[in-house]
């Protein structure tokens, strides 16, 4: 996937016109619409701004192999379930990773453990 094409899905991701993401990023439509289809790419400014309104990194803007990426969240030597790649999550998604990995290590645990208990009560009501 090029980078025209991620700025593009990110944008439908939010499910934001052209104009709209000219407005949040301060820049003009034409801009949009020329990243968008690959006439050049963003400005250092503008990356930013998509990278902080997304919640993506820029290491997954530039890839060009997604999959070569490691797609588990870690804690200590402990290994966890496995994500999907997030490559193939939508933008809120990625958001809550993003969220998460800014945290220290302790609150990381914590917020796991407490997935784990409302995924566990959410499975028992599915079963009912």
């Amino acid at each position: 996937m090029t980078l025209a094409e991620k700025l593009k899905l990110l944008r439908e991701e939010m499910e934001l016109s052209q104009t709209q993401m000219a407005v949040n990023l301060g820049v003009s439509l034409n801009s949009v619409y020329r990243w968008e289809h690959g006439v050049f790419a963003p400005t250092k400014k503008s990356l930013k701004k998509y990278l902080d309104l997304f919640g993506v990194t820029e290491e997954w803007l530039f890839a060009e192999n997604p999959c070569g990426h490691e797609c588990a969240v870690k804690s200590g030597s402990e290994q966890k379930e496995e994500f999907t790649c997030p490559y193939e999550m939508g933008t809120i998604e990625r958001h809550i990773i993003k969220l998460y990995k800014e945290m220290p290590e302790d609150y990381q645990d914590k917020v796991y453990r407490s997935v784990k208990r409302f995924y566990s009560v959410f499975q028992k009501e599915q079963e009912k």
